[in-house]
């Protein structure tokens, strides 16, 4: 751990991964032994199959296969299986899907079906029965006793680290108020929002092998990823299927094509555009897609989240619609018992008109082939699966007609390669999120549903240095870096990497490329088709990219710091945006973003020397903690040099000057956070003395996790370690100073991403140093400890209070505990709040100077979406509830808590903020916090 000291009241610590590729890992990360040299296919070690049999584990995948009787021509396109189960102990709780066609019996006379699903922590027996339709055909199956049966499974529940099981199927919850609907970003079943932070392995379907994959999926992880993209059977990821098939084939299971064709005549007019592929003499071909559901099965073991692209066209785009349907079909069947996202596109256009024929008719356009396919998806019951549509890099104008349909979760917005453009390389990643999330009027106001950049500018190696406007040097970290954190901070709800070697796995680095490649132009670089091979050696394979350490620190470093923010609430609307300026005015491709959640603002400053930030509505206007981290190199600056403009403007200065630094390496984000720092001005840059200042980060040294520091001590003061972590880092920290100048600290701390959380807790000394070992605070096991926050009396009482949730269950409770230097109190955590439609979010507690302590907390209703701020007073000493809780206000819409203040009387006051319904701030309100006695 080291520190710069630099001219008085301006401190630099610096926590930084180096520049340099051998010091930015200790240790290789997975998969990573030789980067220059992929690991020779090997398709030996089975897949974990889905669970099958007469027990099932919650959010596990379970299987039953069923076998007809009778025998099909084409089981695939010709017989729809709709399966229902049901939990006996409520019958209410049922679930609706398809069984997918999984090829012939081995004498070739009887077709086998599979159904999947995955249940949720219902213990006990589920019945299920099924149901049998011909759609083409005089086959009929419905009275077929192999496909038209019942069954059922125990269901039992188990211990687990994977956060997919632990936290359940992706859902989607909605609140109307004045009469704006808006659509919640995903969130678990258990509650937890879904943190999408992607990573694009397109070709690995086609391009990979099963050992390829295990190491991919290690390597990601490792660096926190969540998401990862493939494109399904697309001919540009070839090669091309052997005659008597159709498609592509897979380096997986003996170079298995996607398709078979059938030498039988169309059964209906329906299926009009035989000349592509899939058609009505298709059926899928199972070999191929067991890989597929194969690398699914591995991924999901790994808690990873695979989203698949391109439902309305398979192998190539504008197949009729019954092919459409047929494929959709099986693939949802394939994969609902599964942690799988669907989108019905892969980069179009839904205002495209079909080629060769004019629109609306006898011409299709592209949102009518992917209506088709998500109609088809959704008609699997519930708030499951959640869709989504890839969209190509297009202005959101061409996304409103797609964006009202009831089959669409998320718009997947791509910001993409952009021809080039560096202005739109730059503006695409805000604009974009902000059109569709914030709208005032059209057709995204309402209903109101989330964005995610799905799809940005690649990382093809080539530096970080240009800024020509129509230069291919665009293609680099920085600008993946850049729209990335401009994606976040202008209100989209998720962000995908990418880099070359990866999405094309490898196939473009070859010496020479295969006939099909060419023909398809798979790796071709022009000014329609921005998509070059990669130019650094280093690139031209897949392992030899997903290793590059910078990129690899990069993208992990952006992750790790927007997971410690609140974007489930997240304010970056058009009033948010204005907030930032600076003299002179940044270029178009320097654009600020700023975002706020209820705890910290923060502001992207990509390379400007300067920035100024309105502060007036935001609660910070009379005092906040402050620094700047660099997204590259993960250098921290606290108490950076700022001051004040006019009211309640201040301005900060970027590190690197108006003009010193390299363009890519000086990008900065801004954090300013609660806290008694006195503002910034002309004359006094300095926090209270005796005040610590808390921040996460990861050290020179490799050490991650939440440190402390004491800005005020003396100048060649160390920030100290307060816990180290080994994957995602502290959240959520609130800390309360008492007579004698402790403090203490409490955060949220997870062993690895996405793990439940729990509640630590640490007193330090004036000089920031550890008095005792970290607490434990929160005693029970097997759920989140979440939103913590901590007060002191006087006398040096603390009380700490906090909200648990049971994954299971999804029940959410406030409770408190008192806390000394020795630990926490033995007796059993009280709870404050009441049983009800209320789901209790943010905690805050503070004690007022005649030592009566009050802990508030916001409260949601699970009916409407409103949220509530609550309060009642704690006796510290015993961690009792003194009266019952109290509605201090109930807004229609969004609130969050403030940080709870005392008075010029020693008085306690708590401010919150209130939202409309789209999201702009209705401006602060405060109030007095008094006992039922009072």
């Amino acid at each position: 751990m080291s520190i710069w000291v630099l001219p008085r009241r301006f401190v630099v610590v610096i926590l930084a991964f180096l520049s340099t590729a051998t010091a930015l890992f200790a240790q290789l990360p997975p998969g990573c032994g030789t980067p220059t040299t992929p690991l020779a296919c090997d398709n030996t070690v089975a897949w974990p199959p889905c669970g099958s049999g007469g027990t099932a584990i919650a959010w596990k995948c379970w299987q039953q296969e069923l076998v007809s009787k009778g025998s099909f021509t084409n089981g695939y396109r010709d017989v729809k299986i709709e399966v229902i189960t049901r939990w006996s102990a409520n019958p209410g709780f049922a679930y609706r899907t398809f069984a997918y066609w999984a090829g012939k019996t081995d004498d070739g006379l009887n077709d086998r079906f599979v159904f999947r699903v995955a249940f949720g922590p219902f213990s006990g027996v589920h019945t299920w029965t099924s149901t049998c339709s011909t759609l083409f055909g005089t086959e009929s199956c419905s009275a077929d006793p192999g496909l038209v049966t019942s069954g059922s499974v125990t269901v039992g529940t188990q211990s687990t680290t994977n956060p997919l099981w632990t936290r359940g199927f992706l859902k989607q919850d909605a609140a109307t108020s004045a009469g704006v609907k808006t659509y919640k970003p995903p969130s678990h079943y258990d509650g937890t929002y879904f943190f999408w932070h992607g990573d694009t392995a397109w070709a690995a379907t086609t391009q990979a092998c099963r050992n390829q994959w295990r190491s991919y999926i290690a390597n990601r992880k490792a660096a926190g990823f969540i998401v990862v993209h493939l494109a399904l059977s697309s001919r540009w990821a070839g090669p091309p299927a052997p005659f008597g098939y159709s498609g592509v084939t897979s380096n997986m299971s003996s170079g298995q094509a996607s398709f078979q064709q059938l030498t039988l005549a169309c059964p209906s007019s329906s299926f009009d555009r035989e000349s592509k592929f899939p058609n009505c003499k298709s059926r899928w071909n199972p070999g191929y897609w067991q890989e597929l559901d194969g690398m699914i099965q591995y991924a999901n073991q790994e808690g990873l989240i695979v989203y698949l692209t391109g439902v309305d066209g398979p192998y190539e785009s504008w197949i009729s619609d019954p092919a459409i349907r047929a494929f959709s079909r099986n693939l949802a069947g394939m994969t609902r018992g599964n942690f799988v996202i669907l989108s019905p596109s892969f980069d179009d256009d839904p205002t495209d008109c079909e080629p060769g024929y004019s629109c609306p008719s006898p011409g299709r356009r592209m949102s009518h082939l992917m209506d088709v396919a998500g109609d088809e998806i959704r008609t699997l019951s519930g708030t499951y699966p959640i869709i989504t549509n890839h969209f190509g890099t297009i202005d959101a104008s061409s996304i409103e007609g797609i964006h009202p349909e009831s089959w669409l979760n998320v718009n997947g917005y791509q910001s993409g390669f952009s021809a080039g453009n560096l202005a739109n390389i730059t503006s695409r990643p805000r604009t974009v999120a902000q059109a569709i999330r914030y709208p005032t009027s059209g057709p995204f106001a309402n209903p109101r549903k989330p964005a995610l950049n799905a799809e940005a500018i690649y990382d093809y190696g080539y530096g970080v240095t240009s800024e020509a406007a129509t230069s291919i040097q665009h293609f680099n970290r920085y600008r993946a870096r850049q729209a990335g954190w401009s994606s976040w901070f202008a209100g989209a709800t998720g962000y995908s990497w990418g880099q070359a070697g990866l999405w094309e796995w490898g196939l473009c680095g070859l010496p020479s490329l295969p006939s099909w490649a060419v023909v398809e132009k798979t790796c071709d670089a022009d000014s329609l088709n921005p998509d070059p091979a990669p130019q650094s050696n280093d690139y031209k394979n897949y392992a030899g990219a997903m290793c590059q350490p910078e990129t690899a620190s990069s993208a992990r470093l952006m992750g790790d710091g927007i997971r410690t923010l609140d974007f489930a609430t997240l304010a970056a609307g058009p009033a948010e945006q204005n907030r930032a300026t600076s003299i002179p005015a940044p270029a178009s491709h320097r654009q600020f973003v700023v975002a706020r959640d209820a705890d910290n603002l923060m502001v992207y400053m990509p390379h400007n020397a300067n920035v100024r930030v309105n502060l007036a509505g935001t609660g910070f206007e009379t005092g906040f903690a402050r620094y700047l981290f660099n997204t590259r190199t993960n250098e921290v600056m606290l108490t950076p040099a700022c001051s004040l403009v006019s009211a309640a403007t201040y301005q900060f200065e970027n590190p690197g000057g108006a003009s010193a630094g390299t363009v890519g390496t000086d990008d900065w984000v801004l954090l300013l956070g609660p806290g008694s720092s006195i503002p910034c001005s002309s004359s006094l840059n300095e926090p209270e003395l005796g005040e610590l200042g808390f921040f996460m980060t990861e050290s020179r040294e490799g050490i991650r996790g939440l440190w402390a520091y004491a800005p005020g001590a003396s100048d060649g003061s160390e920030a100290v370690l307060v816990e180290a972590v080994a994957a995602e880092l502290p959240r959520k920290w609130s800390a309360a100073r008492d007579g004698l100048g402790n403090t203490v600290v409490v955060w949220e701390h997870r062993d690895g991403y996405g793990a439940l959380s729990s509640v630590h807790a640490r007193w330090l000394d004036s000089s920031a140093q550890p008095l005792g070992d970290i607490i434990a605070v929160s005693p029970v096991q097997g759920r989140d400890q979440l939103a913590p926050s901590v007060a002191v009396t006087p006398a040096g009482d603390s009380l700490v209070a906090w909200v648990e949730h049971d994954p299971v269950s999804g029940a959410s409770v406030v409770l408190s505990s008192g806390l000394s230097i020795a630990g926490a109190m033995e007796a059993a955590p009280t709870r404050l709040d009441r049983d009800g439609i209320y789901t209790p979010r943010r905690t805050r507690a503070i004690c007022n100077a005649s030592s009566q302590c009050f802990v508030a907390w916001e409260a949601e209703n699970r009916l409407t979406g409103a949220v509530s701020a609550r309060y009642g007073s704690v006796d510290v000493r015993s961690s009792t509830f003194l009266d019952e809780e109290r509605l201090l206000r109930e807004s229609s819409t969004e609130l969050w808590l403030g940080r709870p203040e005392l008075d010029a009387r020693g008085n306690a006051i708590l401010s919150w903020e209130e939202f409309d319904p789209r999201g702009t701030s209705r401006g602060h309100f405060a109030s007095l916090l008094r006992s039922a006695t009072q």
